[in-house]
This record gives C-alpha cells, structure tokens and sequence, in this order.
C-alpha cells in the first residue's frame, strides 16, 4: 500500500479507545501501513466494527474488549492480540474522557473516573504491555496526551492533571525502558474534532467557534492529523526517538 512501514517484519500494535475518533483513525492508518492492529475499546460493537471496515480494506485487524479501568480486560485483550498477531511490538494509549466542570463542581465520583481513565488506565495497560514488549525486542509505547496539560484549561483542572502525568509518564518511562530498545512519546493534540470534543461543547453554544479563532491555522484539527503523528512514532524512523512531546495543535502551543 502507499506509505507502508519498511519494518522488516510487521509490528503487530494495540489502540485503545479506538472504536471511534483519533483511536479509529489510528487504527485504520497504522493497517494501511501494513500493521495488523488490535482494535480495543470498552464498547465492543463499536470496535468490531472498525476491525470489520479495516479487513474490508485488506488490512489485518482484530477486536477486542478492553476497559483501561478493568485489569481483567487489559490482560485478557494484551493475550489475545499477541496470541493471534505472534507477539506485539507496540502500544498506542488513545482512551481518555473528559467533562466540563468548574473543580468546586467535581464529586468524587467525577475525579475518582477522570484519573482512572486518563491517567491510572493508561499506566495499568502500559505495565501489563511490557513484558510483550521487551519479547518483541524493540517496542514502541505512544501516549495521546493533550496540550491543555501544557496550557492549562478552565473547568478541566482534573483532566488536565491526568494528563500531565501522561507527559510525566512518558518522560520516566523513556529512561526505564531504553535499554530494552523500547521508545516511549507523547503526542499532544490541540482542539481536535472528535465525537469527545462535541459532546463536551454541547452546553456551550458559540465556543467551538471562539476557540477556531484562537487556533493560528483557524481551524480545528482533525483525528487524521494527530493519527499522523502517532504513526510516525510507531514506525521504522522514529527507532532512535524517545521521551519527547509533539504538539499537534494548528500552532496554539510552541515550545
């Protein structure tokens, strides 16, 4: 296919969150590329349902349930790709959900969900991935942060909190598992236009708007241009790549 990876045997690699939005994205474009992809989520149709368009498109994928909350589903996704792919070379920690809420406003429940789906989950899936990893011998770990964690948010204060110990994550990360000749990146979307994105922006009529003008390239990202970004640090050229931070945010954030 066009763009194909010239890895010299295809590395098998694991989405999550990925029945829908950058997860999906991803997906689909890491199979163009010649990866057979494990597509997970905690919504099972909706996986099987990318799985199914991606085989449709001569391209190798298989779902599975996996609820970056639930141990038990991690372990059980984790076997079952490295079972059917013969191993699995990468990891793509996509999952996140956030809502719009002043801090004063978050009960317990509400905080106790943003940690464990945008930053606890992560860690739990990346400690379960490892041991795949190092057999595989030279794995790739990308972590989907978000530029909020690096500019700050109003009414998002736990979600951005998560969120900046993905950036921390990757940072420790990199260091452990050099020497197994794993890479760990973050890649860091701007205001992406994403199904999240929407059902965040539902209360506050005019906002999607200001916040296009605020973009230097005016307008929103889509989930193609950050599923780029995650692709490359999937691939045969970022091997020497590690512990780094790429914004893909139409130039908001410039460091």
């Amino acid at each position: 296919m066009i763009g194909e990876d010239s890895d010299p045997r295809p590395r098998p690699i694991l989405v999550t969150g990925a029945a829908s939005g950058i997860g999906r994205c991803t997906a689909e474009l890491l199979a163009g590329r010649g990866h057979p992809v494990a597509v997970t989520d905690r919504d099972l149709d909706g996986a099987e349902k990318v799985a199914g368009s991606i085989r449709d498109g001569v391209g190798t994928a298989h779902a599975f349930l996996l609820d970056v909350t639930d141990t038990a589903t991690i372990r059980s996704a984790l076997a079952g790709a490295a079972e059917r792919f013969g191993g699995l070379g990468g990891l793509v920690n996509n999952a996140g959900w956030t809502l719009n809420v002043p801090l004063a406003e978050h009960d317990e429940d509400l905080v106790d969900a943003l940690l464990a789906i945008n930053l606890s989950g992560p860690i739990k899936v990346t400690r379960e991935a490892v041991p795949a990893l190092r057999a595989w011998g030279d794995g790739r770990i990308v972590n989907v942060a978000s530029d909020s964690a690096r500019t700050g948010m109003s009414n998002g204060a736990a979600y951005t909190a998560a969120k900046g110990g993905m950036l921390a994550l990757t940072r420790s990360l990199a260091r452990e598992l050099a020497r197994d000749e794993i890479t760990v990146n973050t890649v860091s979307p701007g205001i992406i236009d994403t199904p999240l994105l929407a059902d965040s922006m539902r209360e506050a009529p005019g906002m999607l708007d200001r916040l296009r003008r605020g973009i230097p390239m005016r307008r929103l990202g889509s989930p193609a241009d950050v599923a780029s970004a995650i692709a490359y640090f999937c691939g045969p050229d970022a091997g020497y790549v590690t512990g780094q931070t790429l914004s893909v945010s139409g130039g908001m954030v410039i460091i």
